[in-house]
């Protein structure tokens, strides 16, 4: 009987292969608020083996004072509500790091069952922000003046660099520089400057435009020198650019949306497959010697194929992985896409005629390949309707595959976002049916890595979509 349940294991260890190498602690905790599992970073982190978190409360793990900072939190999570809030910690090896913790409700149909929780490490951010607040009390970065009375505006080089112009030029004028603010920030600014003429100092961010349209993030500060008669007389501040700061907190706020979805999933899309599997494997085992061979054939096939579901989308995932912290790699190749699209279509499950006007041979990555006809059969079958088309052929130096289903199409509203990751139509077929939401978000991306592109049209006659890739002819590759 070891042999059905092989499958089951070797999904296990995938899933426990993803998660361990997530760039964050993430942990499993069920209503009792003991821990159910926990990934690698989470047991490096706080110095424990799996035996050892298995079971433990919650309040055991994180000591009393941090589990009486995090009982708000706790007790909103157990309330099914997201919680997410920043966190000072001591490692097991004795390291104070920085964290963003988010505790995500697992909804049961009874309740809520427990929480996800994704810490992820923030220590390098928040460090570069605290030395760059350091540098500015400290120092000057850049600095400037104005007169309000004469209207005079003199910039320091730092500043006339962070704005894009010559450093050894001359100052703009006010209405130059206020040009130069970013128009979602200028009347804000324009506020501020006008209070300050008033005698109010402030303190504040926004962006400025060079000349080449490029954005930078300055933080200014401005205070006020007052006449013998108390008015206004100047204004002296400092900027900083924060341009960096500002784009490590754009990573990480684009890391935390990533983990989440992840979480998310491994709580929902994967868990169903593995659920599927794990029932064939059950009664397999339980109504072996009932079976006859042909019933324990049936079974095995469909286990097989809901291990096949499992193995796309944790390809899918990892792969999003990949795209998300920048990692993605290509290994391409001269790859027939005709020849793909069989498997493809077994993959799908629906019947496909290909029609080849070449031997169309692409330079791809061939696992992205793979993932991107993959995607886009799975794309048709759920949303669309048979009979189901693909032309593949090469149109100069690209190869072209186009797929067309006779569904009912694509929303009009949903076109601006059909490429977006997780998202999904409102309207239609897609409420009807269960899907991940990153599919074509996936096959745009992997066709930028391999220098292709994928867009959608509207059938000329009937009613469908038409997906159309385009790659990198083989013959133009190195």
């Amino acid at each position: 009987m070891s042999g059905p349940a092989d499958p089951l294991q070797e999904q296990v260890e995938r899933w426990r292969l993803l998660v361990d190498h997530l760039p964050a602690l993430v942990a499993y905790w069920d209503h009792d608020l003991r821990n159910v599992v926990a990934n690698a970073a989470y047991l490096r982190w706080f110095g424990l083996t799996p035996e050892e978190v298995r079971g433990m409360h919650i309040r055991d793990l994180l000591g009393p004072a941090v589990h009486r900072a995090n009982k708000p939190y706790i007790d909103g999570a157990l309330a099914g509500h997201h919680q997410r809030f920043d966190r000072t910690l001591v490692t097991a090896a004795g390291e104070t790091r920085h964290t963003q913790a988010e505790y995500i409700p697992h909804l049961a149909e009874d309740g809520v069952a427990g929480f996800f929780v994704l810490v992820a490490d923030i220590t390098e951010q928040v460090e570069a922000r605290q030395d760059l607040a350091a540098a500015q009390s400290l120092a000057g970065i850049g600095g400037y003046t104005f007169e309000p009375a004469t209207g005079s505006l003199r910039l320091s080089s730092e500043v006339l660099t962070m704005l894009g112009l010559d450093p050894a030029g001359p100052s703009p004028s006010l209405d130059e520089y206020v040009a130069a603010v970013h128009p979602d920030d200028r009347g804000r600014v324009q506020t501020l400057r006008s209070r300050a003429e008033l005698g109010e100092e402030y303190e504040t961010g926004y962006r400025v435009l060079g000349p080449d349209g490029a954005v930078r993030h300055v933080h200014s500060r401005t205070s006020r020198v007052l006449g013998s008669d108390g008015a206004v007389v100047l204004l002296r501040g400092v900027m900083q650019d924060q341009t960096e700061v500002q784009r490590l907190a754009d990573d990480l706020a684009t890391t935390n949306r990533l983990l989440t979805d992840l979480i998310a999933m491994l709580g929902h899309d994967l868990a169903q497959p593995v659920t599927a599997t794990n029932g064939y494997l059950e009664v397999l085992d339980q109504e072996w010697d009932h079976l006859d061979p042909d019933e324990r054939r049936s079974i095995v096939r469909r286990a097989a194929r809901t291990g096949v579901r499992s193995q796309g989308l944790l390809a899918d995932i990892l792969a999003l992985v990949s795209i998300g912290s920048a990692t993605l790699t290509t290994r391409p190749e001269a790859v027939d896409l005709a020849a793909l699209l069989t498997d493809a279509s077994d993959h799908a499950r629906i019947a496909v005629t290909v029609t080849s006007r070449t031997p169309a041979r692409a330079w791809v990555d061939p696992v992205h390949a793979a993932r991107i006809l993959d995607n886009l059969l799975t794309n048709a079958a759920r949303y669309g309707r048979a009979p189901y088309s693909v032309a593949v052929g090469e149109d100069g130096d690209e190869v072209v595959v186009s797929l067309r289903d006779h569904g009912e199409g694509v929303p009009p509203a949903f076109l601006p976002r059909m490429f977006e990751r997780f998202s999904r139509a409102e309207t239609g077929v897609a409420t009807q049916v269960s899907g991940t939401g990153f599919g074509l978000y996936l096959v745009r991306e992997l066709a930028r890595a391999n220098h292709g592109t994928v867009c959608h049209r509207v059938p000329s006659e009937g009613t469908g979509a038409v997906f159309e890739v385009r790659l990198p002819a083989a013959d133009a590759g190195p």
